[in-house]
């Protein structure tokens, strides 16, 4: 277990609570690609646990399980517990198989009576940090470009300094047995794309009351948010890279004749993708949670836990009829789309602690029973009279009406529930030696009556060598080891089941009529994914206290992996079929360090650093899976049906697959080597071999903290090395023929003997190892005269992301854990979700990394 407080928290313009942990922990990676202020971060656990089920950890909000991070704002968090090994987090059952985070919120401090009032807010700018270079409209024009007489920036036509601004105000107070606080918390940020950005209103009241000569207390947690996000296109800083730098922004430079463009396929304007098409989403979330403990004797305690939280989304895309992007050969295409989320919890708990002689106890049993669910609905129409009324009139268009219109209509809702019964024991010697054990026996209705119940538990043992004999120059070290069995259930709800659905139309009798067809075969025997770990760590401390840290060594092993896998049909009803595939093993070892350099009455310096590193290897498949398969197409037009990540038994995951490179012929083509060494023009899978990695060998985080008098600094360096990144971007577009096209990628790599369209070899996996100044801040507390009306005020500076040092050519070097899958034409697929078994793929729309600065000021009263 690793805890991080609101002191060690990552500053500056932070908007979601994983990216306070970024770096900080060793085994826990969080990542983004890019700066979209609307893309959430990949969070993962000591590497992947799962191919097919939930690869993310689980959050617990105040006790609440699977709480929604959309409902907490990074200001009302006190602490964050990372529990990383499977001894740790068993008692979760199946939820905290990849990991769980605990959040516990601020509640009222002060124990004088007094109310306090505190504000913390900032404001910040944020820019674009790096592209990959592309040619400046003098070298297109010297390569063969069509030279249309402009010098146009389109990154910069674009693109916006992104000025954002947060307000946090909270009251509170912790009077007689009545601890309250109450918050409200608006943020309102803005993207480096044009228009993109969200608002944000948050909430929140914490309330606790102790009764019956303090024997019982009550507690209630409330919690509501409202985003209203403007997602936008990240395709626009594509093309603003691609688009041929000498033409206008509109026909003839004259804004009243419309945007100009190419007419080429795949190539569009990125000012009129960006202002002509809306891509927005309002999102609301409500939790409620309340708490009950009495104690009935000492040390015996029972308790109630109940809390309903929901989540609902309602989007709008709109391209527009004049939008080359995705309208224009529609007449305009309108999708409105919703989904509710449902999260309701019940537990009921009993604890008793004690002593014994030398044995401190306690015993924890409970019952726990969780409804999941979900309904949502889509409706896609085109062909509109007018632009003017967006997605707000999806009646007016003519496609619904259209037998050969483009048009779409769906919905659905699903339910899952959860039940579970479990107990712990913690026991204590004399504080030197330490055994817990937990047991968790759990049902989900996502499987069927023969595999409905999964057993899970762990066992964990310590010694603290220290409290039974002094050691040299140690003033502690303690020993311990645990071993854990944890649980996974697929994602999908019923597919234990045969399902039908909807399927394509038919036409008979001069009409267009629905069809019904299968969507899922049956699978009575499908069971939990299990996750056995054993992890073995040293915890220790020497030069009086001042130099700590710990050791761990972990290895795990996942077997009855879920996935789906492709089945015959017939005999099946249908194509695929989730099924229990296989396993996996990982191994890995973690450090951190805690130093502190100087600790004198006016200035103290503290070093933390930690390490960390995974490998994650896939062990077997069973009969049913493909033991050789190559996954992640580049993706069209040229590059289409061209596989990169290979999964393959006994290997790595996250290899990249590419042909070994030799030369460019006489006409400009890559020759490349043939898996019998001979040259060769063609691509084929065959020949593909190892060109690098998608998973890093290593990740670090490295802090230091000074104090001088009232200033504080603080910088901390994070990294990863070891990692491949297949820069599809170049793969595309770093060769002279695409002066005919659109903008050619110039990269030290550039050549003018490449005279191709498009290639693929292992010349485009680039090793993407990176050091970056992750966050940088500056602050002074003022000291307060006596009597003030303040309680404290503080101003403070930070930057985040103020430089990068690596050899990757493309713009952002941050390891990619999954791949989105390749973005064709017209096509507005959310880029935030994707293949997990294919990391590495640095695609052509990916939002571009920025750099903020922010200024800031906390006061109290």
């Amino acid at each position: 277990i690793s805890t991080i407080s609101a002191e060690e928290f990552n500053k500056g313009n932070v908007n979601n609570p994983q990216q306070l942990l970024q770096g900080k922990v060793a085994g826990l990676t969080v990542t983004r690609a890019g700066g979209d202020p609307n893309q959430d971060f990949t969070v993962r656990m000591r590497g992947l646990t799962t191919l097919g089920a939930n690869s993310e950890p689980l959050v617990v909000i105040d006790g609440v399980i699977g709480g929604s991070l959309n409902l907490i704002d990074p200001n009302d968090i006190e602490t964050i517990d990372v529990l990383k090994d499977a001894s740790a987090a068993a008692i979760y059952g199946t939820r905290g198989s990849s990991g769980v985070i605990i959040i516990t919120t601020k509640s009222g401090r002060r124990t004088d009576g007094k109310a306090t009032l505190e504000y913390n807010g900032y404001l910040s700018a944020e820019e674009i940090a790096n592209v990959i270079d592309v040619a400046s409209p003098e070298k297109f024009v010297e390569l063969g470009g069509n030279d249309m007489g402009n010098k146009t920036d389109w990154l910069d036509e674009v693109s916006q300094t992104g000025i954002s601004q947060v307000h946090n105000l909270a009251f509170s107070n912790n009077i007689d047995q009545l601890n309250y606080r109450a918050s409200i918390n608006y943020r309102g940020i803005e993207g480096v794309l044009g228009g993109s950005g969200f608002n944000q209103l948050n909430g929140r009241l914490n309330i606790s009351q102790k009764l019956l000569n303090n024997k019982l207390t009550l507690s209630s947690t409330v919690a509501v948010t409202q985003r209203n996000a403007d997602i936008g296109y990240s395709q626009a800083l594509r093309y603003a890279l691609n688009f041929n730098p000498t033409a206008p922004v509109f026909v003839n430079n004259d804004p009243a004749e419309g945007y100009f463009e190419t007419k080429v396929q795949d190539v569009y304007n990125p000012v009129a993708l960006n202002e002509l098409n809306t891509n927005l989403l309002r999102r609301k979330s409500f939790l409620g949670n309340f708490q009950a403990q009495y104690e009935i004797i000492d040390g015996l305690r029972i308790g109630g836990n109940y809390s309903f939280q929901t989540n609902s989304d309602l989007s709008g895309q709109y391209a527009n009829s004049q939008a080359w992007f995705g309208g224009q050969r529609t007449n305009g295409s309108a999708t409105r789309s919703s989904r509710d989320d449902l999260n309701e919890l019940f537990e009921l708990t009993g604890t008793y602690a004690g002593n014994t002689n030398a044995f401190d106890y306690s015993i924890l049993g409970g019952y726990s029973y969780q409804r999941l669910g979900f309904d949502d609905f889509s409706v896609t129409n085109t062909d509109f009279i007018s632009n003017e009324p967006s997605f707000y009139d999806l009646e007016s268009g003519l496609g619904i009406s259209d037998p050969n219109g483009i048009k779409s209509v769906a919905s659905q809702r699903e339910e899952s529930l959860l039940a579970s019964f479990f107990g712990r024991v913690n026991l204590n010697f004399k504080d030197a030696y330490y055994l817990s054990a937990s047991y968790r026996r759990e049902g989900s209705s996502k499987f069927g009556a023969n595999n409905r119940w999964g057993n899970f538990w762990a066992v964990s043992a310590g010694v603290n060598i220290t409290q039974l004999t002094p050691v040299p120059v140690l003033d502690n070290l303690k020993l311990r080891a645990g071993y854990g069995v944890t649980g996974n259930p697929p994602v999908q709800n019923y597919a234990f089941l045969e399902t039908l659905g909807a399927g394509p139309l038919g036409f008979a009798n001069g009409e267009y009529i629905p069809s019904i067809g299968p969507q899922s075969n049956p699978n009575p025997d499908l069971k939990w994914e299990e996750k056995g770990e054993f992890n073995v760590g040293i915890d220790f401390a020497l030069l009086n206290f001042k130099l700590s840290g710990s050791v761990d060594y972990f290895i795990r092993n996942t077997s009855d992996l879920l996935n789906s896998v492709s089945v015959p049909s017939p005999p099946n009803q249908y194509g695929s079929s989730l099924v229990n595939i296989g396993e996996l093993e990982t191994k890995g070892l973690e450090l951190q360090l805690d130093y502190l350099v100087i600790d004198k009455a006016n200035f103290d310096w503290t070093i933390g650093a930690n390490y960390s590193t995974f490998n994650t290897k896939l062990i077997r498949f069973n009969e049913l899976a493909n033991t050789n398969l190559l996954i992640a197409n580049i993706g069209p037009p040229g590059l289409n049906n061209t596989y990169i990540i290979r999964l393959a038994e006994g290997e790595e995951i996250g290899q990249i697959m590419a042909p070994h490179f030799v030369r460019y012929d006489e006409n400009g083509v890559a020759v490349m080597l043939d898996k019998e060494g001979n040259e060769t023009t063609s691509r084929n899978s065959d020949d593909f071999i190892v060109a690098g990695h998608g998973l890093p060998d290593f990740n670090i985080g490295f802090n230091n903290t000074f104090k001088y008098k009232n200033f504080d600094l603080n910088f901390f360096f994070r990294g990863s090395f070891g990692h491949s990144l297949a820069n599809i971007q170049r793969a595309y577009f770093e060769h002279g023929a695409n002066v005919g096209i659109g903008n050619v990628v110039v990269t030290k790599n550039f050549t003018e003997a490449d005279g191709g369209s498009d290639a693929w070899h292992d010349g485009y996996v680039e090793k993407a190892s990176f050091l970056k100044l992750d966050n940088a801040s500056l602050g002074y507390n003022f000291k307060l005269p006596e009597g003030s009306a303040f309680r404290n005020l503080r101003l403070y500076v930070t930057g985040q992301n103020l430089f990068t040092i690596t050899n990757y050519s493309g713009s952002d070097p941050e390891v990619r854990y999954y791949d989105p899958g390749p973005t064709t034409e017209g096509n507005r697929q959310n880029q935030y979700g994707g293949n997990i078994l294919a990391p590495g793929v640095d695609r052509r729309v990916t939002y571009l990394p920025t750099r903020t600065y922010t200024f800031g000021v906390n006061f109290g009263f």
